[in-house]
């Protein structure tokens, strides 16, 4: 008799489980005007120094009208331009990360926003469940 479900992992990762390789070059940030990513971009950041990492593409991407300004040493780095998308914000997020071969998502949560978001979850949840790499979801403060 077969599982009822199956554990295979089929997302991507950043370290080779053989050699313990590091390979983080693609990185998309979605950010929002609320939560701020003033604490993920830090924790980005810390994360990337700590595995001596050289700065990788970071893709810093506002799925919507009006782009929230980022600061920051990495924003600075990459442009601190943040490109304007439209569509929705979970089929776009993943859609960019299957185009570009993302290695991470890096996203700000601020939790549950109503009935709707006790439902189905959190964008971030929503995200989550679906990403074809692994990410960092780290709380706003």
């Amino acid at each position: 008799m077969f599982p009822p479900f199956s554990l295979v992992h089929t997302t991507k990762r950043f370290v080779e489980a053989a050699t313990g390789d590091v390979n983080l070059e693609q990185i998309l940030f979605p950010v929002a005007h609320s939560p701020s990513p003033r604490l993920a971009l830090n924790v980005l950041i810390d994360l990337l120094v700590g595995l001596g990492i050289a700065p990788p593409t970071v893709r810093l991407v506002h799925i919507g009208d009006e782009a929230p300004v980022v600061h920051g040493t990495l924003a600075t780095e990459a442009g601190a331009k943040v490109e304007l998308i439209g569509g929705d914000v979970v089929e776009t997020i993943l859609r960019l990360a299957r185009e570009q071969g993302t290695d991470m998502i890096v996203m700000a949560t601020a939790g549950h926003h109503g009935f709707l978001d006790a439902l189905r979850g959190s964008t971030t949840e929503r995200v989550l469940r679906q990403a074809p790499c692994p990410v960092l979801a780290l709380p706003a403060v």
